[in-house]
């Protein structure tokens, strides 16, 4: 045993007396020692383990979504409804299929149904992007792969929604995948059928929703100009964001012509929103880009110092400035020493 143990030293690692502090009392007797424990520590917290206080908060956020979704599932779909009289028809609804309109109409207003004629849903059509496959470049692949499965999702959430509207007309039967829907509209979540499609997710239905509208509105930027990588890639409204790191090394091999295996991707955090990026001349060019909407989980980054710190108590997610993404050979090399390698 350390002699500094039984000289009022800090008991809780890397609190540095901060927010919680539990010191060792001088040499004393088994009882004194009881009562300084009992009186000492008065509550519970990451803190004493050497955790950031903000772990409790996310494991509290996570135990009642928990919980609430458990609720969800046992409550019974029409409790709680109240029939309303209509005065103009004297016909009698509950309150469940008011909000499976409702719902359907808020998914309608954010994922157009009729962009195309052939396919409902479908947001983009390919064929007619101008963009010449033979000679398609390592990026321009990864947005049509984007587009393939954007349609594929918007057109599995409009068809479903059509299907579920035959049904409550009498015109086809209700099926296990339409009961799903019609259910998964009533309690805020998001259909087993559609999940299977989409991009990893923990949102409720509406915030889904709302989060596909900003990824078509992302990817219809560079359906506007095809031959060029948008001034920022955003990165969190992507279903494969790593596919496009792995474009701007295709596409600096090429222009080098050397192996791909000899390239690795270089990030630099930069100072700039996205907003004041937009703002300069800036543009990105086939061997790098500025990717943005990252956000960092448990710390803080310093746009003043460009260093990582702790956040704020119940700060749980800060966001990342812009980012530089680019390549380099590993037999030529930049200057690392200031560089953190990140282990593959």
């Amino acid at each position: 045993m350390q002699d500094k143990i039984c000289d009022e030293f800090e008991l809780c690692p890397y609190t540095n007396g901060k927010l919680f502090s539990f010191r060792s009392i001088s040499p004393s007797t088994y009882k004194a020692y009881c009562d300084h424990i009992e009186k000492g520590i008065k509550e519970e917290t990451p803190v004493s383990i050497g955790m950031h206080p903000n772990t409790e908060n996310n494991f509290r956020i996570t135990f009642a979504n928990t919980m609430f979704g458990f609720l969800l599932d046992i409550l019974p779909l029409e409790s709680g409804a109240v029939e309303e009289e209509d005065e103009s028809s004297g016909s009698k609804g509950g309150s469940s299929n008011s909000m499976v309109e409702e719902k359907k109409e808020f998914i309608y207003s954010n994922i157009p149904k009729d962009k195309s004629n052939d396919y409902p849903g479908r947001q983009f059509e390919i064929a007619k992007l101008g963009i010449d496959r033979k000679n398609i470049r390592p990026f321009q692949n990864v947005f049509i792969q984007e587009f393939e499965r954007m349609n594929a999702l918007c057109e599995a959430v409009i068809v479903a929604l059509f299907n579920l509207e035959k049904a409550l007309r009498g015109e086809m039967n209700f099926t296990d995948t339409i009961e799903s829907t019609q259910n998964s509209l009533i309690t805020e979540r998001i259909p087993e059928h559609w999940t299977k499609k989409s991009f990893p997710t923990m949102r409720m239905l509406s915030s889904w929703i709302s989060n596909i509208k900003l990824r078509i509105e992302f990817l219809q930027e560079f359906q506007d100009a095809v031959d060029s990588i948008p001034r920022i890639v955003w990165f969190s409204k992507m279903f494969n964001p790593l596919s496009f790191l792995n474009s701007i090394k295709q596409q600096t091999c090429q222009k080098e012509k050397k192996p791909l295996d000899e390239y690795e991707i270089l990030t630099d955090v930069t100072q700039f929103s996205s907003e004041d990026l937009l703002k300069t001349d800036k543009k990105p060019e086939e061997t790098f880009a500025y990717i943005g909407g990252l956000k960092l989980e448990g710390a803080k980054f310093n746009w003043d110092d460009s260093i990582v710190e702790d956040c704020k108590p119940k700060e749980l997610y800060t966001v990342m400035p812009i980012i530089t993404v680019k390549s380099y050979n590993i037999n030529k090399p930049p200057n690392l020493s200031k560089m953190y390698i990140c282990p593959t």
